[in-house]
């Protein structure tokens, strides 16, 4: 249907790359018009739906929407919490191999000198 360019590093496709910008911003509008109706349709067909949650020690009774965007929501979150650790897990990495290349190289030459080799 369109391609997700631009995100996590995913490269256009070369439909996508020949489309005109116009083209693209009215095909990602829609998309968003056609999930907001679906969703505004889903709440309105289960508004009267209450489901009860048992955990150990609560029980809670919600309206089926508020559960089922609730949970959309957290996990949202969650993912992007996940992503952001990912990223700065490998931030300090590369941070850490720049610091140590750093330090092996030579300071009037900028030469890198080869560990164990004098």
């Amino acid at each position: 249907m369109f391609a997700l360019s631009g995100l996590a590093g995913v490269a256009p496709s070369p439909q996508e790359r020949e489309r005109p910008p116009v083209t693209r911003i009215l095909t990602r509008t829609l998309v968003f018009a056609v999930v907001i109706l679906a969703a505004f349709w889903f709440t309105t067909a289960n508004a009267n739906e209450v489901v009860t949650i048992d955990l150990v020690r609560l029980r809670i009774r919600a309206s089926l929407p508020l559960v089922v965007f609730t949970s959309l929501l957290a996990g949202m979150g969650l993912s992007t919490l996940i992503a952001w650790r990912a990223e700065r897990k490998t931030r300090r990495r590369e941070e850490t191999r720049a610091s140590v290349a750093h330090k092996l190289s030579d300071p009037v030459t900028g030469l890198q000198e080869q560990p164990g080799k004098d």
